[in-house]
């Protein structure tokens, strides 16, 4: 067993005597939310073969972000999701673009019949198109975090009249400790004069939603130009040779995930809060057992 094997064997364990310590303590809301989402890590961590799973790559954002002019420019299929400045959302129903060698391995982990299919030349990779997360629809929220839940990478998509949207950056965080994430901006050619310094608002948003942000997580493409350098490594990066590395690592990146979600500080806050009530209640018994004590003495 080499020194990672071990690293992981470690973690697990203390993670599964973490969980049956929160279960001996059913009365208390937390111990049960923490040991529910330790339990969910040790699933993520203890999955099938990643291989026997296509990669499911979601891309989120809000309503005419370019999203689905970036799903079609990706799949190099020009009509995959439907792109009209007349309809706003254009994607109301997720659009799901797989192989048919991929199609029976997905069957058993969700309802194709959610989702519109569409045939793409996708090698173990999934690409989805969500509908708009912050439209007025509310069945379109319910759709997408439906998909979000499924997702193992997640694609941040806006453009620089929508980067500052609160909705969309809220959804992020809901989410963020929990994937793998990406962050793609379109259409900053169309402000040449302010694309440096919406650049840098972007990133340090990013930055403020927790996210470590370099060039290997970030992009700034034009989908209406897709021969361009940074435009082919996005694509190389969610649907090449990377992304089936990446699929490798996921069960233990998923479980890293997972658990840093459960042990979100506010978590840590009310076992110490739980502590000191315990530990004064114990002061209070004391004193009143001395009491007792010394009355009986008396």
């Amino acid at each position: 067993m080499n020194a990672s094997s071990m690293l992981v064997t470690a973690i697990r364990e203390r993670t599964q005597r973490l969980a049956h310590s929160c279960a001996l303590f059913p009365l208390w809301p937390d111990s049960l939310k923490l040991d529910m989402r330790l339990r969910r890590a040790l699933e993520k961590l203890d999955a099938e073969n990643p291989d026997a799973k296509p990669l499911i790559i979601a891309l989120l954002g809000g309503t005419g972000v370019g999203k689905s002019h970036l799903f079609n420019a990706l799949l190099n299929q020009p009509n995959a999701s439907q792109v009209s400045p007349a309809i706003r959302p254009c994607t109301s129903k997720p659009k799901m673009a797989l192989s048919q060698h991929d199609r029976p391995l997905l069957q058993s982990y969700m309802d194709f019949g959610m989702v519109d299919l569409v045939d793409a030349r996708l090698d173990g990779v999934v690409l989805v198109d969500c509908p708009d997360i912050d439209s007025i629809d509310q069945a379109n929220h319910e759709k997408t975090r439906q998909i979000l839940g499924m997702a193992d990478v997640v694609v941040f998509v806006t453009d620089p009249a929508k980067r500052a949207n609160f909705e969309i950056h809220k959804e992020v965080k809901d989410w963020s400790e929990r994937k793998r994430w990406y962050f793609v901006m379109t259409k900053l050619d169309q402000y040449p004069d302010e694309a440096s310094a919406i650049r840098e608002d972007f990133i340090k948003r990013i930055t403020e939603l927790g996210f470590e942000v370099d060039g290997k997580t970030s992009f700034f493409v034009s989908c209406l130009e897709p021969g361009r350098a940074e435009f082919l490594e996005l694509r190389q990066t969610l649907l090449g040779t990377r992304s089936k590395e990446l699929r490798a690592l996921l069960p233990l990146d998923s479980f890293l995930g997972h658990m840093q979600y459960a042990l979100e500080p506010s978590v840590g806050d009310y076992f110490k809060s739980q502590a000191l009530q315990l530990k004064n209640t114990e002061v209070r018994l004391e004193a009143r057992l001395q009491e007792a004590y010394l009355n009986a003495l008396a």
